[in-house]
């Protein structure tokens, strides 16, 4: 079949600053050592991409990939993963606005990065602001899916995009 849209987890450094730095509470009397990378910040769960093909746009296939995309992250069964974050091109408001309408957050605008536009015979480098936004993970939410656990994650994703 045809492939009308995907998404990618990993792990990041990725430093958020302020009151997002943590999300952890201070409650557990024993705190468990943090994972932590090259650069000495927080391993988070970061959303890389989460594409869908133009004529597939607003049927609800983003909205799954999305939630599948959280539910991976909470199958990963890592305690201080709470949270989840990404970042969108400042030109993007559609998906801006679908972040925000799913519970992500605004954290803050990075004015520094860059992009590659490929229209022409050689890459461009060009600067692009963008945002990095941040959603909470509840272990007890799905994030829209029907809370059958019995399902495996696989299975749930072949149920919602494949004809049986």
């Amino acid at each position: 079949g045809e492939i009308i849209g995907y998404s990618e987890v990993s792990e990041k450094n990725f430093g958020l600053g302020g009151k997002f730095a943590s999300a952890d509470s201070n409650d557990d009397p024993k705190p468990k050592p943090k994972k932590k990378g090259r650069s000495g910040e927080k391993l988070r769960p970061y959303l890389g991409n989460l594409s869908v093909t133009e004529y597939a746009r607003r049927s609800g296939v983003g909205s799954r990939l999305l939630d599948a995309s959280e539910e991976c992250v909470r199958d990963w069964n890592i305690p201080d993963h709470t949270e989840i974050v990404l970042q969108v091109e400042e030109d993007n408001p559609t998906a801006i606005q679908f972040y925000k309408r799913r519970g992500w957050e605004f954290v803050f605008a990075d004015p520094t990065c860059r992009r590659y536009d490929t229209s022409g015979f050689f890459l461009k480098e060009s600067r692009i602001t963008k945002y990095a936004m941040i959603k909470r993970l509840d272990a007890g939410v799905n994030g829209g899916s029907d809370g059958d656990d019995s399902e495996s994650f696989m299975q749930k994703i072949k149920n919602s995009f494949f004809v049986q």
